[in-house]
């Protein structure tokens, strides 16, 4: 069975955004705690886009690509 891909190549990385966009607005709405165009807005996309592969780099046998 070949590996498959979890993203399909030809859709663009922005299109994650729009989503992620929409819920800072949201929990904006409804908490007041403003993430959108915040320093921890950005602190928790950072974490959310880096901790995953980070994690499975870690537990990977091979040795890193990069």
């Amino acid at each position: 069975m070949p590996h498959r891909r979890a993203v399909d190549p030809d859709v663009p990385g922005i299109l994650f955004l729009l989503p992620l966009s929409l819920i800072y607005a949201t929990v904006g709405q409804v908490t007041g705690i403003a993430l959108h165009g915040s320093h921890l807005g950005l602190v928790i996309t950072y974490l959310a886009f880096s901790l995953p592969f980070c994690t499975n780099w870690r537990r990977s046998p091979k040795p890193c690509p990069l």
